[in-house]
């Protein structure tokens, strides 16, 4: 009995872990075919065609143990495992393809790109810090990655160096030791206690596998979202769909980014498409009654210091509303981004940029109402459709 508690405890740990991590926004930005990826070596920086300035800084800036992989698009400055930045390189062309589809399906027109853009890629949590908090300072300890317009780079560590992540893989190994100690104990056990022992070993192992599973899939989904979301920062601003002159609310930029979240980036996605992710943390707020106004909301440029939930709150219903912006107000949201981008290159006070949003959406508290029903009708219909499944199929009476 001791060792089937111990077994939920560390699941419970586990959970809690993964909770964390998928709870905390994990991203953050400053004022196709798969391609044939290749390496070389700091000797070979010369080569890399259409070098930017942003790359050859980061050349500059990056030790010889950073290795440099290339797709079609993208140059990627890498010290972490090899196959894993390849992948990365996979999922940015994706990314790329599935950007100016939404681009040309929302009737805007993107700048050619300029260069190979830059991707930074560290294997260690805390050698991705120093370089935020010197070159971009980004010191906030929930970013996992970011994309700088100064350097027009994205920058991310691997997933596995997540501390939420790191906490549940050492609560797995515990559960493998523990495995090991109730398999040992069958080997000497009496007849008549060897049929419990193997019951418990046998509920064990199976708990252990569903939640390494688990863990696996979290990690390569929550990976997968952070390079397709600071992908999107990136082609934003260097096609100009978002001007690097201009800052911009937290609502529209990050919005935008996490509606292209996905889970399976080989599938079309983007802001025409429900981002599961994402999706779940939203309906939570909405079913807790937990969103802050809208006119609030569209005040905010920077993140709220010292303050994660109301961080978790703006990002999860700038989702929400930009979901709903795409799917009902499509017009309205490229007049936006239009308006956005030709303003003079100013920082707009919190008037101005309630004035462009007025012009371009109405006013903010009649567009909340709208939205607020839509929002809880979708929520009333999943509900009754999870209860009708529940309850199993009726017949209809004649």
């Amino acid at each position: 009995m001791q060792n089937l508690v111990r077994t939920r405890l560390l699941l419970s740990v586990i959970i809690l872990c993964m909770a964390a991590l998928a709870s905390t926004p994990a991203h953050g930005f400053l004022a196709g075919p798969e391609q044939h990826h290749t390496k070389r070596t700091a000797q070979n920086t010369a080569n890399v065609q259409g070098s930017s300035q942003g790359f050859l800084k980061a050349r500059q800036l990056l030790g010889p143990e950073f290795r440099l992989y290339e797709t079609e698009r993208y140059v990627i400055l890498s010290d972490a495992d090899p196959d894993w930045t390849r992948e990365q390189g996979r999922y940015l062309e994706r990314t790329y393809h599935q950007f100016h589809r939404f681009v040309k399906w929302l009737d805007l027109q993107p700048l050619p790109l300029q260069h190979k853009l830059v991707c930074i890629l560290f294997e260690e949590r805390a050698n991705y810090q120093r370089f935020a908090a010197s070159n971009d300072d980004i010191s906030s300890p929930w970013i996992a990655g970011y994309f700088a317009p100064k350097h027009d780079w994205m920058v991310f560590y691997h997933i596995e160096a997540s501390p939420s992540l790191s906490a549940a893989r050492d609560q797995l190994t515990r559960m493998r030791m523990e495995l090991n100690s109730l398999e040992a104990k069958t080997r000497t056990a009496s007849p008549q206690d060897l049929a419990g022992l193997n019951e418990r070993v046998a509920l064990y192992r199976d708990h252990l596998q569903q939640q390494q599973h688990r863990v696996n899939v979290f990690a390569s989904e929550t990976s997968t979202a952070t390079t397709i979301h600071e992908g999107v920062h990136q082609l934003m601003f260097h096609t100009r769909i978002q001007s690097p002159l201009r800052v911009y609310p937290l609502w529209i930029s990050e919005g935008l980014a996490m509606n292209f979240e996905t889970n399976v980036p080989n599938q079309a996605f983007g802001p025409q498409y429900e981002s599961t992710m994402r999706l779940e943390q939203f309906t939570e707020i909405v079913r807790q009654n937990a969103l802050m106004p809208l006119s609030e909301l569209i005040e905010y440029e920077m993140h709220p210091p010292h303050d994660e939930k109301k961080v978790r709150t703006i990002y999860s219903q700038s989702y929400g509303f930009v979901a709903y912006l795409v799917r009902f107000h499509r017009p309205e949201l490229r007049n936006y981004l239009e308006i956005m981008r030709t303003t003079a290159p100013v920082r707009l006070g919190t008037g101005e940029q309630r004035a462009i949003f007025v012009k371009c959406f109405g006013n903010p508290e009649t567009l909340e109402a709208r939205w607020l029903r839509y929002e809880q009708a979708r929520l009333a219909a999943s509900d009754y459709e999870e209860k009708s499944e529940e309850r199993g199929p009726t017949l209809r009476q004649k």
